[in-house]
């Protein structure tokens, strides 16, 4: 979507054409999961709390872009953090999509009717985000795993639709074309984007299933190397807990060691995302919460918090068994946390209690500029991949003095 037409505009200027630089790719796609990151988190409260406070709303914003580590990938903007940056966009897109289909208004050509007293679905909405959630595939497959959502977002309609054929057995044909315009609405898009990617992989390299990871140039040899399992929990610990280490001079951060009993591939980091981001750990309040969103008519919200939740301790493990220990990859599920530590936010800052809201409501603040802090300070962290000391030390040195004494 991006390097294909760069090279074929360029070539009209340069033979052959040019490639598109990483340091353009990445910021481009980052804008994009900004954007509909924060869409998609304005369309998650408006479920949970509809007339939630403007200030709350930027906050969460705020703290879904700092848990997300997008400012990792905004710093390094390597070939690596492409497929990251892409499936992030692609994952708050999809789901911003999703969500949208299902509203309650008047009947179009293109929603399908109510049925049984569920909403209508937005068929152009539904297929857009199947199209989407799809191309994780062709940019980092672990993020294909967020299709499992849609069974939670749709399952109103899901159940709806199995009742509807249940209950007559000679629908008519035009019964039948209605009943199945919507799983076809969300299954084609899909498939016109997974199948060529399976084709591609066959192509390549003789599997559908195989997207040429083990053959990339990296620290070991990927074609013979398997994460050792006895690092595993470890790996999940460091992900989530890994504390971090500050010191007396600048910049005030330093990586945190992460031995494991095993060689594996382990990347420089500060911290885990649960030090790094603090109020990330409301996200494992929300299984807890089920009676309350229940009664206020919540309890598909509920379901689809709970489940992101449950994807990205998913995530965390797949990663750790399958990758390593990467900072980067913190972005695959950082989001996801993010999104389960909502409904738990919105309490904190809507208190019933007067004295006690701004209490919590200034203990929010703090965390959140906590956040704001260490995310800064990991950009000039000594010892991390790509440190500014080496690639950029005049930006490096400038911010350095204004530490400094005298």
């Amino acid at each position: 979507l991006l390097f294909l037409p760069y090279r074929a505009v360029t070539s009209l200027f340069v033979d052959g054409g040019l490639m598109m630089p990483c340091g353009a790719a990445v910021p481009l796609l980052m804008l994009g999961f900004l954007v509909f990151g924060c869409l998609l988190v304005i369309r998650v409260i408006s479920r949970i709390r509809p007339n939630a406070p403007l200030a709350a709303v930027s906050m969460l914003c705020v703290f879904m872009l700092l848990a997300s580590n997008g400012l990792y990938l905004w710093y390094r903007t390597n070939f690596y953090s492409v497929p990251i940056a892409a499936s992030l966009f692609l994952s708050v897109l999809g789901l911003w999509l999703w969500l949208g289909a299902a509203k309650r208004v008047p009947v179009s050509g293109d929603r399908i009717r109510e049925v049984d007293g569920t909403q209508s679905l937005s068929l152009p909405h539904l297929a857009a985000g199947s199209m989407c959630i799809a191309a994780n595939l062709g940019c980092r497959p672990q993020f294909i795993l967020v299709a499992l959502l849609a069974f939670v977002i749709f399952w109103p309609q899901i159940q709806s639709i199995f009742r509807h054929a249940s209950n007559d057995s000679s629908i008519p044909h035009m019964s039948v074309w209605r009943l199945m315009r919507t799983p076809l609405a969300a299954l084609l898009p899909a498939l016109i984007v997974i199948v060529p990617l399976l084709a591609y992989n066959v192509v390549r390299f003789g599997s559908p299933l195989d997207f040429g990871t083990s053959y990339q140039m990296t620290v070991t040899d990927m074609t013979s190397y398997r994460q050792p399992l006895s690092n595993l929990a470890l790996t999940v610990s460091y992900y989530l807990f890994l504390p971090l280490r500050f010191t007396d001079a600048f910049p005030f951060l330093a990586v945190s060691p992460a031995p494991l009993p095993t060689w594996g591939f382990t990347e420089a980091m500060p911290g885990g995302l649960f030090t790094i981001a603090p109020l990330t750990l409301a996200a494992l309040a929300c299984p807890f919460l089920y009676r309350r969103m229940r009664k206020a008519g919540r309890t598909n919200t509920w379901l689809l918090l709970t489940s992101s939740l449950a994807l990205g301790l998913l995530l965390v493990v797949l990663d750790s068994r399958m990758a390593g220990l990467g900072w980067r990859y913190i972005a695959d599920f950082g989001w996801l946390f993010a999104l389960a530590a909502l409904p738990s936010l919105l309490i904190v800052l809507d208190c019933g209690k007067p004295r006690l809201r701004w209490v919590c409501r200034a203990g929010f603040l703090a965390l959140l500029l906590f956040t704001l802090v260490v995310a800064l300070m990991s950009l000039f962290l000594p010892g991390r991949d790509d440190e500014m000391l080496r690639n950029n030390p005049a930006l490096y040195l400038d911010v350095q003095s204004w530490f400094m004494l005298g």
